[in-house]
């Protein structure tokens, strides 16, 4: 009995390539083996050597006196330095990628792979190394040219362009300081076009201050036209936002030299609206139509782009003066983007190679976390750890929002933020130790009268109406001590003399904070704390802790040895 029509199922498999796509982050290794004699001894020794040191091998080729492979990146210096070891002759060759061309029944289909040799020859692409499956060609090629490559194939083979995802990629200062550092920054992004995303990315101003277009040289240059008329908040942010769009600029040229489309954006222009609040605005709503439109591949559409350059740090207000967000806004700006676009994920690149567990320049032990949560990163970022804004953090957990900290100087996996119930084997004890310093400790003393409370309001109401944060905050039987930064030393002090108050302060102290996870259910981790201290002869000024964190202020001299004797009381190290 024949089905009626509405009720049949198509089970013809289509034939042709049906994608392109490709993926980066390879080294290809050549090893060539020590004899003339048949080498399957020396092959399995290879397999074996890296095996034992859980490095994954892929592309496997036997060639007459050698063998070939790929490795990650980041395992290429371990795999040479292990084989050659062992008396293997090694060379290699960094940064290639994987292009993949996938055909249902490939093998049963004529002449793929000559289309393919063609089509990348036309292109001036060169193929490293290819491997085949039943349903998929890989072609290894220069990460550089992955593309290109993806692009020439699409072509050749008449292969829509995918609905491709969102990733927010955004560079710190050093990341784009110089030619050569946007030159490897430029790669990051090459490889997340060649793995088949939309790249929008985020710059901060380029270097430090000293820096020609640093965000502080510019603020000097201002503050030189006139000292006694300081500028207002409102051409403070104009100038400010300089920094960032300059970057944004030389940026998204540094891409184009390298054959992708980039177009540069400056946060108004990307979408980006904010509050009023002059140098430390929050943003209110993003638009992501200005940033889609350059992706879309509709007929017609003359402003297509590969890559979408924003300047972070800044945004506009609703009559369309810029606004800056203040410290740690370009972390902010990814993060934000990368909520408004729905990215499959933010990479925070910076100069270090990931969150760590102590700052690296403090203890040298510090090593790089695989993954950690939001709350952990959050804790540590307050708690003075510079790798990435708290604010960032915290719009990322609220969107869900998968982030990556990692160094764009070197191909390293970096840090994963995520839910704690999105890692499977959650972590527990201590995460790392942060630090901030520059800080000054106040003790104001004689506070044991009648009227204390109405003191101590007022203390809070005067030091913050002068705009200085403060911290660390402990009251005692007569006294009300916290800390500020150092550089509002005076003005805080000034306010309390203003008052009639007397007060002692310890200047150039510093902050030591361990984050954990839980730590009010752990029973002696004060102790242990205290005691790792005190055996090591640092006084500890004042703590602080709470259910992620446990703060200690010690003087500016013991602060890198407090550093560590925590990590290595908690066994932080590598």
């Amino acid at each position: 009995m024949e089905l009626p029509a509405q009720n049949r199922v198509g089970f013809e498999k289509p034939r042709g390539v049906t994608a392109v796509t490709a993926r980066g982050d390879y080294a290809y290794l050549v090893v060539h083996f020590r004899s003339s004699t048949p080498p399957s001894g020396e092959q399995v020794e290879v397999y074996r050597l890296l095996a034992e040191h859980s490095i994954s091998i892929n592309l496997v080729k036997l060639h007459q006196g050698s063998l070939s492979f790929v490795v990650a990146l980041e395992e290429l210096e371990t795999s040479v330095e292990l084989l050659q070891q062992a008396g293997f002759e090694v060379s290699s060759e960094p940064s290639v990628s994987i292009v993949t061309v996938q055909a249902g029944g490939m093998r049963g289909l004529w002449g793929v792979m000559a289309k393919i040799s063609r089509a990348l020859l036309n292109a001036d692409v060169r193929m490293v190394q290819t491997g085949d499956g039943p349903d998929i060609v890989f072609c290894l090629v220069p990460s550089a040219q992955a593309t290109i490559a993806v692009r020439a194939l699409r072509a050749e083979f008449n292969v829509p362009e995918p609905q491709r995802p969102f990733l927010v990629q955004k560079f710190g200062g050093r990341s784009v300081g110089t030619a050569e550092a946007r030159q490897l920054a430029a790669e990051r992004v090459a490889e997340a076009l060649a793995e088949g995303y939309c790249p929008v990315v985020v710059v901060s101003a380029i270097g430090r201050m000293g820096d020609p277009y640093a965000t502080d040289t510019l603020l000097a240059q201002l503050a030189a036209v006139s000292p006694d008329t300081p500028a207002s908040p409102r051409e403070r942010d104009l100038l400010m936002a300089c920094g960032e769009i300059l970057s944004t600029a030389i940026m998204a040229q540094t891409l184009k030299t390298r054959g992708i489309r980039a177009v540069a954006l400056t946060g108004g222009q990307a979408g980006i609206l904010t509050d009023c609040n002059y140098g430390d605005a929050q943003i209110l709503e993003i638009n992501p139509a200005p940033i889609r439109k350059f992706f879309d591949r509709e007929p017609g559409n003359g402003e297509q782009a590969d890559v979408v350059v924003v300047a972070g740090f800044q945004g506009v207000e609703e009559s369309g003066a810029i606004t800056t967000l203040g410290r740690g806004g370009s972390d902010t700006t990814a993060s934000a983007l990368g909520a408004a676009l729905g990215a499959e994920r933010v990479e925070i690149y910076t100069h270090v190679d990931g969150v760590m567990t102590a700052d690296p320049e403090v203890d040298p032990s510090a090593r790089t976390l695989d993954v950690v949560t939001y709350e952990e990163v959050c804790n540590m970022a307050h708690q003075g750890a510079k790798v990435i804004h708290p604010r960032a953090v915290e719009i990322a957990m609220r969107y869900q929002i998968p982030l990556w900290v990692k160094t764009s100087f070197e191909r390293k996996r970096g840090t994963r933020i995520a839910p704690l119930e999105a890692i499977k084997s959650p972590q527990t004890g201590v995460t790392g130790v942060a630090t901030v310093s520059k800080l000054a400790y106040f003790t104001v003393t004689g506070l044991g009268g009648t009227n204390r409370l109405s003191i101590e309001n007022e203390i809070y109401r005067t030091v913050g109406d002068a705009e200085i944060n403060f911290y660390l905050n402990s009251l005692g039987p007569s006294t009300s001590s916290f800390l500020v930064e150092q550089g509002a030393r005076a003005r805080t002090a000034a306010i309390l003399e203003s008052l009639g108050l007397k007060f002692r302060v310890v200047e150039d102290c510093e902050m030591v904070s361990l984050v954990a996870l839980n730590m009010w259910e752990a029973p002696g981790f004060l102790l242990k704390i205290a005691e790792a201290l005190s055996s090591r002869d640092i006084p500890v000024m004042q703590m602080a802790d709470s259910e992620c964190s446990v703060s200690c202020l010690v003087s500016r001299e013991d602060g890198p040895r407090a550093v560590r004797a925590l990590h290595e009381e908690f066994r932080l190290g590598r």
